[in-house]
């Protein structure tokens, strides 16, 4: 087969897929989220949707586009950025692929429709018909609905980043990061599953971007088929993203279009409801040890 008709038949398969599994990838219906509510809750944290994160996807250096903007000064490679929400099960929830590789997570999420909804209010809202509605603990300060990031992202209202570094620390902030870091890992395992088993998205390789969202789209609904099959890569015990490194602190002063993050996101808002997330979570742990 010639690479032309190589190329249409990989479209063409990528293209039935989305259309036989359309609703694969998303936050699912009411039940499908109150069972995800449930599994964060028995992790210690109550009313969480998922957890989100930035990868990189190496790629030879873009021919028709300015090859500086795709290579990160930290990697010092060629790549490209994509933003994924997954739950405990390792599922997809929700992506955005194909961001330059110089582009930071705070900026990616910026411009992806999880924000515009999260900001709307169409993505984390206390459905009046639910069914679960009264079995879900309202825990005062607490939002219906939030991720967990780790200190790329900015303190939101709707995602809740560690405490990291700053000026004080008490224990209780440090038991909140560590429980926090443990019950977020399931993200940096998800990409190393992924990659396991899409190794096209492992190894640097030529890119069109326009052709690689759709292949990637289709990789997403396949990886969560195979995950509710229960069919795993081999070698799971050695995955890990070796192309995600240590975000930088949440103290990081980072910018976006020459504006502080921390202006742009409703820091004080975020920082409050965090606050009241690390009491409870710190009080379900107790009362998890006592028992």
């Amino acid at each position: 087969m010639g690479r032309t008709s190589g190329t249409r038949a990989i479209k063409e398969v990528a293209e039935a897929i989305h259309a036989a599994y359309p609703n694969v990838v998303s936050f699912g219906g009411l039940e499908d989220r109150h069972r995800r509510m449930q599994q964060f809750e028995a992790l210690g944290f109550p009313n969480c949707w998922g957890c989100i994160d930035c990868t990189h996807v190496y790629v030879d250096k873009p021919r028709s586009r300015d090859g500086d903007d795709y290579c990160s000064g930290r990697h010092n490679r060629f790549s490209l950025v994509t933003q994924v929400v997954v739950d405990s099960e390792l599922k997809i929830l929700d992506f955005c692929y194909g961001f330059p590789g110089t582009v930071g997570d705070a900026r990616v999420l910026k411009n992806t429709s999880l924000y515009r909804r999260a900001l709307m209010g169409s993505l984390f809202f206390d459905d009046p018909q639910d069914p679960f509605r009264g079995e879900r603990s309202s825990i005062p300060g607490v939002p219906g609905g939030y991720l967990l990031g780790d200190g790329g992202y900015p303190n939101l209202p709707w995602l809740v980043i560690p405490y990291g570094r700053q000026p004080v620390v008490t224990r209780a902030m440090q038991q909140f990061d560590a429980l926090h870091k443990i019950v977020r890992s399931c993200i940096e395992w998800f990409f190393g599953v992924f990659k396991m088993r899409f190794q096209f998205f492992y190894r640097p390789h030529i890119a069109d971007i326009t052709r690689e969202r759709l292949k990637f789209r289709a990789c997403c609904i396949l990886h969560n088929v195979l995950q509710e099959w229960g069919d795993l890569p081999e070698a799971e015990d050695e995955l890990m993203d070796v192309s995600s490194p240590d975000s930088p602190p949440p103290d990081v002063d980072r910018h976006v279009d020459g504006c502080p993050v921390v202006s742009m996101f409703g820091r004080e808002r975020g920082q409050a409801v965090r606050d009241a997330l690390c009491t409870e979570v710190l009080r379900l742990w107790e009362a998890r040890l006592d028992d």
